[in-house]
């Protein structure tokens, strides 16, 4: 039988696929945008500056979104105890340790490392369509 991938594999591959998807598509619209701009007396160079400026925009944009994701899912495999070791400070690891004196009136040691995490991916979200909104050329 052929040897089994690791968990993480399948999901990397799915967000990969999305990725691509868009990073293909970005170059390929920029294209045929150029192209009906060069044919009208353009410069020939309007084309590569086009792919090139429509792929990194994309790609900026995307990576800051899946940043909040990657924080998010750090954080609650740290949280569950299959994340970062226990030498690695982690908001995970700190609402895990805090949750154990939860009852016992120290409410806080929950509270706002969870409440840092949330402000933490809000930013990085905030950010990322920030950033989207500012480079798509659409909207300026």
């Amino acid at each position: 039988p052929p040897p089994r991938a690791p968990p993480a594999r399948p999901w990397s591959r799915t967000r990969c696929s999305r990725c691509g998807r868009a990073t293909r598509g970005a170059p390929r619209s920029a294209t045929s945008t150029a192209r009906a701009s060069a044919s009208f007396g353009g410069p020939n160079d309007e084309i590569a500056r086009a792919i090139s400026g429509a792929d990194s925009d994309e790609k900026r944009a995307r990576s800051t979104l899946s940043l909040g994701l990657a924080i998010l899912s750090e954080a609650t495999l740290s949280f569950l105890g299959v994340g970062m070791p226990i030498t690695q400070p982690s908001l995970g690891t700190l609402i895990r340790i805090g949750n154990q004196y939860l009852f016992s009136g120290s409410w806080w040691l929950v509270v706002f490392p969870a409440l840092h995490l949330g402000l933490i991916v809000l930013a990085v979200n905030l950010l990322g369509d920030w950033l989207r909104d500012a480079m798509n050329p659409k909207l300026r």
